[in-house]
């Protein structure tokens, strides 16, 4: 169901997206009413409109599915819930208690924790970022979402209509 949600940052995209699926629904429903009114009836001439209604029922449903599924700012009940290790693929990140973390990526992949083994500093800022800082002073920041109940660190963006989608790290 993912490949039917929608997800732009271009302005007025939702708009275009909404209008468009509002002009199939119009479409389907004047050619229902055209094979209504056609004698004879052939049920061949129904499949079409049929069709394309359920496309933009389960486009809708499916949008409103994962809107309802992702929590870009979750609440934790403390610190401690972002310790341990987290996994993305199969890069590991861990994060300690005496606010070290360590982060294991496999040769010639990548990930959103930095070089391929790293270690260093991690901090929160404020309630939804954890800022990696590495050993060479380098920053990665990281946002904490929850998606299906479970929390998520991805590609921290100061814009969301810009986050690319990818759920990142979990446990």
């Amino acid at each position: 169901m993912r490949l039917l949600v929608f997800r732009s940052a271009i302005p007025f995209a939702y708009l275009a997206f909404g209008l468009g699926l509002l002009a199939i629904s119009l479409l389907a429903i004047w050619l229902i009413v055209r094979a209504v009114r056609r004698r004879p009836h052939r049920r061949t001439s129904f499949v079409l409109p049929v069709v394309l209604l359920l496309a933009v029922a389960l486009t809708i449903a499916a949008n409103l599915r994962e809107d309802a599924l992702l929590d870009p700012n979750p609440i934790l009940a403390s610190p401690s819930d972002l310790l341990g290790t987290w996994r993305d693929g199969s890069a590991l990140l861990e994060l300690r208690s005496d606010s070290s973390y360590r982060c294991n990526v496999p040769p010639n992949d990548r990930a959103l924790c930095g070089t391929p083994t790293e270690g260093g500093r991690w901090r929160r800022d404020g309630d939804f970022v954890v800022i990696l800082e590495g050993s060479e002073h380098q920053q990665v920041k990281l946002r904490v979402i929850r998606y299906a109940n479970v929390l998520h660190l991805t590609d921290e963006q100061d814009d969301p209509d810009m986050w690319s989608g990818h759920l990142g790290f979990h446990r």
